[in-house]
C-alpha cells in the first residue's frame, strides 16, 4: 500500500489505545471511540498494512454487534485473537452475539472461544426478501 493511503487511513482511526500481542509479531489492535468500541486488527511489516479484521462492541449493550475477518486471514488466528481480546477485556460481563444459523465456519469459533448458544432468533436476519434465523450466543466468564 502506498504510504499516503496508509498515512490517510491512519489519521481516519482515533486511537484512544495500542494494543500489541506479541504472539502476532507485526499486528496491531486498535480501539476506536464512537458510538461502539470498534476494534481493528492490523497486520504490517515495514511496508504495507492490511487491516485483517474488526469487531464492533457496544458496551452499553455487552453487545458485539459487528464481527469480520478479511477471507485471506481466516483460519490463522486473528478472529481467535480479536475474540480473546474483547473477553479478556470485558470479563465481568456476559457478552452477547448473533450469528446466522447458516454461518458454521463462524458458530465454530465462537464455541473455541467460549459462546453457548442460547436461543435461536426466527427471521433475525432479513434483506432483499429474504430471512434467516440467527443464534444468540452468549459468552459468560464462569
Amino acid at each position: 500500500m502506498r504510504p499516503d493511503v496508509r498515512k490517510i487511513l491512519e489519521s481516519s482511526f482515533l486511537k484512544r489505545e495500542l494494543f500489541l500481542n506479541l504472539y502476532f509479531e507485526n499486528c496491531k489492535c486498535y480501539v476506536i471511540s464512537t458510538e461502539y468500541e470498534i476494534y481493528c486488527l492490523e497486520k504490517y511489516d515495514s511496508i504495507n498494512f492490511e487491516i485483517a479484521g474488526v469487531l464492533f462492541y457496544n458496551e452499553s449493550k455487552d453487545l458485539i454487534q459487528i464481527f469480520a475477518v478479511d477471507p485471506q486471514f481466516r483460519g490463522k488466528k486473528y478472529g481467535k485473537y480479536l475474540l480473546q481480546f474483547i473477553v479478556s477485556n470485558y470479563s465481568d460481563k456476559t457478552i452477547t452475539l448473533h450469528v446466522r444459523i447458516s454461518n458454521e465456519a463462524a458458530i465454530g469459533l465462537y464455541k473455541k472461544a467460549g459462546f453457548i448458544e442460547t436461543s435461536c432468533i426466527h427471521n433475525y436476519y432479513e434483506y432483499t426478501g429474504i430471512s434467516e434465523d440467527a443464534f444468540q450466543m452468549e459468552y459468560k466468564r464462569s
